[in-house]
């Protein structure tokens, strides 16, 4: 055990020198703003919406997310509005998708399909946790928002690390990418010397999110969630891995993703476990995911 938590840190410090040398995008200081209020004991609503009301663009982005199927809770006009309507929790984790989106803006073909897998993950994943009150929804919507994060640092550091873009998001989570490596992480190691779900760990422990997302964030490929002893971080890395399997239901057809069902479930056995699932509770999240996300 020893000897893993060495190679664990050993592993952080790789992904921190690479992060250091290409820039993590920081952090807005109006969300830490936002974040140091709302962990106060009685946080000031009417303060945080001024907070925002200073920034023009942030504010028009997060009513789109507070507007958006998953956070609505009836149509959002205002800043004060969305605080009152969504609670604290769901509101802040609109304000970092919003920013997220933000640091990650760009024109790339390939960012944009690392932003629509984040979106529709962060999605699943918040109906996964408020469907099967196993943990925080806008936890697990964080988790799933930036559960691939790392990848944009990789793109920056390896130029090839675009050729390998699709089998990161949408493949390896049940195909391996050759003979030789049954996880995409794997390959990353052998490759690059680090991989996305750590660097993953170092962009969201750097961004301040809560130390089991960020646990979650690192080991999202590794199918044995019992080697977690944190309780929660068991619970969404388990919600983790089901909500990166549903939202592969929009990029295959339904006998091969009932396939790909079969396989994943044998797979990821102890995540299936911990939530209670079956097939079928798999077959139902995956029809309301389709009905949020095309709705």
């Amino acid at each position: 055990m020893t000897g893993q938590l060495l190679l664990q840190q050993e592993d952080i410090k790789k992904a921190e020198a690479i992060a250091a040398s290409i820039g993590i995008p920081v952090q807005p200081q109006i969300v830490l703003d936002i974040q140091n209020e709302a962990q106060r004991e009685n946080p000031d609503f009417g303060r945080i919406a001024d907070l925002v009301a200073k920034d023009v663009s942030m504010s028009a982005r997060i009513l789109k997310v507070a507007n958006s199927p998953f956070f609505s809770r009836g149509k959002v006009d205002s800043i004060m509005h969305a605080i009152n309507l969504l609670g604290m929790r769901a509101f802040y984790a609109a304000v970092l998708s919003s920013a997220l989106s933000e640091a990650f803006l760009t024109d790339n073909p390939a960012l944009n399909r690392f932003w629509k897998h984040s979106m529709v993950t962060a999605t699943a994943a918040g109906i996964v946790a408020r469907k099967l009150r196993v943990a925080p929804d806008d936890q697990a919507y964080t988790a799933g928002l930036f559960h691939d994060c790392g990848v944009v640092l990789m793109m920056k550091k390896f130029p090839d690390y675009m050729h390998i873009i699709d089998h990161v998001l949408y493949i390896t989570i049940l195909r391996p990418i050759s003979e030789k490596f049954d996880l995409i992480i794997g390959y990353e190691n052998d490759r690059y010397n680090t991989n996305h779900c750590v660097m993953g760990y170092v962009m969201s422990k750097s961004w301040r999110l809560s130390e089991a997302v960020n646990n979650a964030i690192m080991y999202h490929h590794h199918p044995n969630i019992d080697m977690h002893k944190d309780i929660l971080t068991r619970k969404l890395s388990a919600v983790l891995h089901l909500a990166e399997f549903i939202s592969l239901s929009f990029d295959f057809e339904h006998q091969e993703f009932a396939y790909l069902s079969s396989q994943w479930m044998n797979i990821y056995k102890p995540s299936i476990k911990e939530l209670g699932i079956t097939s079928d509770d798999i077959d139902i999240f995956a029809e309301e995911l389709s009905e949020i996300v095309n709705g």
